[in-house]
Parts: structure tokens; sequence; C-alpha cells
């Protein structure tokens, strides 16, 4: 017998929605939660310390 591979409609439900939703979602074993946002300050400052380790 071969075993057919099942499509995740509530996946594929998941991803239509995050095509046009104004927040990002994450997805996990089925769960779907809004993700947190970061400003562009968080990132700078994410990037110059990450920069700032590599370069130590």
């Amino acid at each position: 017998m071969i075993a057919h591979p099942q499509t995740d409609r509530a996946r594929d439900d998941y991803l239509e929605a995050e095509k046009n939703s104004l927040i990002k979602h994450e997805y996990i074993q089925g769960k779907v939660d809004g993700m947190a946002g970061s400003s562009d300050a968080h990132v700078t400052i994410s990037l110059n310390i990450a920069s700032a380790l590599k370069n130590h």
C-alpha cells in the first residue's frame, strides 16, 4: 500500500491569510499566534550589537 501525502488545509489557509495580513503571525503545530513587531531603531541596535560582537 502506498501512502499518499495529505494536504494540510489549516496550513494552506494560514499561508493565504498571511499574504493580506497587516500583522505577521507564526504557525507552530497547527496553532497561529501573533508575532511581536520590531521598530527600525530595534533592528539597528540589534545589528550594531551583532556586528560589535562579531568584530570583537
